[in-house]
Parts: C-alpha cells; sequence; structure tokens
C-alpha cells in the first residue's frame, strides 16, 4: 500500500457540501432511473497542430476537457469562450463527480488538480503501480488500471491527508469507469461491460464488446463498441444511438457529449 500526501484536499469538503445539497435537490425532482436522453456534438474550438481528439470529458457546467493523440491536455472554458493548453505527455484523465480532474502522466505518475490554485499535486509517483488508464468518483475514491491490466484502488485519508492504493483484485481489466453514486463499470478480458461489486460478483450487462465505457450510475452507462457505434445501457436494456462516434461522455444530468470520428483534425 502506497501513502502520497495532497496538501489542499481538504478544502474540497466545504464545495463537496455545495455540490451534494444540489445533487439531493436534482434527486428529489428527477428520477435517475429515467433519463431524459440528450446528445450535444461537441463543438470542439479550432487550435493548431492537432493530431486527433483521442477522449473528452465533462466537467461541471458547460467545460471540457480533451486529450490529443500528441498526448496534450486542454480545458475549454466555456463562459470565457477560451481554450487553454493544460499539460502535455498525459497518457489518461478523469473528471471526479466533483469536478476535480485527476491525470496520469507518460511516465506513470498520477496527479491532481488544484482547484483554487490551478497547479497540479502529485499523488503517486507511478514507481509501484505504473497506472495508465484511470476513472474517479470523486476526489475521495479513485481507480487505475495498470499495465497488466490490474485493477487499482486510490482512496484519500482525511486523517493523514494522504491516497491510500492498493489492488483491487487479481483478474485483469481493460477499462473502468466509477459513477457519481460510487457504482463501479468495467470492461473485462472479454471485452464485455460488467457492473463490479466485488472479487466474487460481477453482474455482465453485455453481450457486445465495448472498448470505451462512461456510468452515470448503477443502472445507466453509455459505451462505444468496437465499430464506433455509441450505445445506451438504461435499467437492462441496450440501445444503439448514434454510430461513428470517436468518444464519448456523459454529465450529472444525463446529457451526453460526443466526438465523431470526422471531427478528429481541424
Amino acid at each position: 500500500m502506497a501513502f502520497y500526501q495532497l496538501p489542499f484536499v481538504k478544502f474540497l469538503r466545504l464545495n463537496s457540501i455545495g455540490a451534494i445539497i444540489i445533487l439531493i435537490i436534482y434527486l428529489i425532482f428527477n428520477d435517475l432511473n429515467v433519463i431524459n436522453m440528450q446528445i450535444s456534438k461537441v463543438n470542439v474550438p479550432p487550435f493548431p497542430n492537432n493530431p486527433g481528439i483521442k477522449k473528452i470529458d465533462v466537467g461541471q457546467g458547460e467545460d471540457f476537457w480533451i486529450l490529443t493523440y500528441d498526448d496534450k491536455l486542454y480545458h475549454w472554458i466555456s463562459v470565457r469562450s477560451e481554450l487553454l493548453y493544460v499539460r502535455s505527455d498525459v497518457l489518461d484523465f478523469t473528471i471526479g463527480s466533483d469536478g476535480i480532474v485527476f491525470c496520469i502522466q507518460k511516465d506513470n505518475k498520477i496527479y491532481i488538480r488544484n482547484y483554487y490554485l490551478n497547479a497540479w499535486n502529485q499523488i503517486d509517483d507511478g514507481s509501484y503501480y505504473f497506472s495508465n488508464k484511470i476513472s474517479a468518483c470523486s476526489y475521495k475514491t479513485i481507480y487505475t488500471i495498470n499495465d497488466n491490466n490490474r485493477l487499482i484502488k486510490g482512496v484519500y485519508d482525511i486523517n493523514s491527508n494522504t491516497y491510500n492504493w492498493e489492488y483491487v483484485d487479481n483478474s485483469r481489466y481493460y477499462y473502468v469507469s466509477c459513477a457519481p453514486d460510487n457504482s463501479l463499470w468495467i470492461i473485462g478480458p472479454d471485452s464485455y461491460v460488467y457492473l463490479y461489486v466485488n472479487y466474487f460478483i460481477r453482474v455482465p450487462v453485455a453481450e457486445i464488446v465495448f472498448k470505451q465505457i462512461k456510468a452515470l450510475h448503477e443502472k445507466y452507462v453509455i459505451g462505444i463498441d468496437y465499430y464506433d457505434n455509441l450505445w445506451e445501457y438504461n435499467s437492462g436494456t441496450w440501445i444503439q444511438i448514434r454510430s461513428n462516434v470517436k468518444s464519448a461522455t456523459i454529465n450529472y444530468l444525463g446529457v451526453i457529449y460526443v466526438i465523431d470520428n470526422d471531427n478528429l483534425n481541424f
């Protein structure tokens, strides 16, 4: 188990309380099991020498983040209509339900974005776990997958102000997505999608092979298959909703954002 100090996470608790209150109000008036699906095509602003978009994800509001094929991370700030270059040599990134951004560098080090200082703090030095994929439930809980397709869990400890890391089990996984309700979704070695309960209980939910998933809660997930079709899973039913999709994500209101294959070069 590894421990890495994080000097600013305690500040996030106040924001988390506000976010929880907003979410509770939303849940009172909306049944999360019934998604009024909307699809928004991301209008990516032009930026120089873009070799193509590898992945997108949305934060709070209408901001979104972009990872390109040359491993550069960008942040589109909608309120200012401004595209910011953030950092290079990024293998993967994720945004938690609280809007906090994490990334894995090519050297396998993991960083968390300091929301208040617009800086990045290292939370794992990459020398033991060698993570290369990441998904965050919130700043409190993170999951990664490493070069050997092992699932790893990082949990923030408020008393030591560190992240504690450990292997979840000995099975092999190819993709992980943690939903805002902390339900955990995985793509297993057969490329099928499972709802992960524990080592002994992994509920299969698809017999279609997927390469990417993004979960909203324990009854709802979207995924892209190996033919670039976007699918929606809602309470036991899969529906194909779009084709020619390179990357997709979903915000906590159930709005789906997509990047088509046709939009990769500018």
